[in-house]
């Protein structure tokens, strides 16, 4: 059963990683691109931005694909997806080229996040969860600290267009041990032996019934009345003031 926490989150990691590098490389090509295709400021800081509605408007139909149990091909997809268009954002030559790519990103990357948390819940008992979520999302710092020095690199010896390039190239690899390295649920994994899996499943199985059997709330099924829960508004204000 250790196989989840040695095998399938650090493959979840480095797959975010990728993303965040991919999606924030464009803040150390700024100054070359600006240069190169005489684009001002405000639309480099828009172009940069416009990924995040891309992110936004994938998010929730993404969710729903990986929660009918197409998490581990949908995130192989979006790889393949962001790879390609991140390479291409290599190749633009105006600002309404670049403000595109950077929309498709946004759109290709969006599904990630959401399912890397119907993941842990497939994966993990109640009393894991927690411990699962803070070592994948160890991400965030760690692809702060070397993204950094890998855009420095590649722009030292190469230019911008060949960051977008190299960095696209990432996600296209990366996909192959992504398919290896995770499956949906406990059930699905070949790589568990017939022992773990089931031992695995009645641990969830039951830490899930004693969750429910102990009073935990129910939550509402339609995406309005979700929409409408206290938790979510004030996670929601929280990540807006955050950001």
């Amino acid at each position: 059963m250790n196989q989840r926490w040695f095998r399938l989150l650090p493959v979840m990691m480095i797959t975010f990683i990728i993303a965040f590098m991919d999606r924030t490389n464009i803040g150390f090509a700024i100054p070359m691109m600006g240069k190169e295709l005489s684009i001002t400021a405000s639309v480099l800081g828009f172009a940069s931005g416009v990924l995040f509605f891309g992110y936004g408007m994938s998010q929730t139909l993404c969710g729903w694909l990986a929660d009918k149990g197409h998490g581990r091909a949908l995130v192989a997809v979006l790889m393949v997806l962001w790879g390609l268009t991140e390479m291409s954002q290599g190749f633009v030559h105006s600002a309404s080229q670049l403000v595109i790519v950077r929309f498709a990103i946004g759109l290709f990357e969006g599904g990630v996040f959401p399912t890397f948390l119907l993941f842990v819940k497939n994966w993990f008992a109640p009393s894991e969860r927690a411990r699962a979520n803070g070592i994948w999302q160890l991400c965030y710092p760690l692809a702060a600290v070397i993204s950094g020095p890998i855009a420095g690199y590649i722009l030292g010896a190469h230019d911008w267009r060949s960051l977008f390039v190299i960095e696209g190239i990432f996600p296209l690899v990366w996909v192959f041990v992504w398919l290896w390295g995770v499956a949906d649920s406990p059930r699905h994994a070949k790589w568990l032996s017939q022992a773990d899996r089931e031992q695995l499943i009645e641990k969830i199985d039951t830490e899930n019934r004693l969750h429910v059997e102990r009073g935990a709330p129910t939550v509402p099924a339609s995406f309005g009345s979700q929409m409408r829960r206290l938790p979510v508004l004030l996670f929601t204000a929280s990540i807006l003031c955050g950001t």
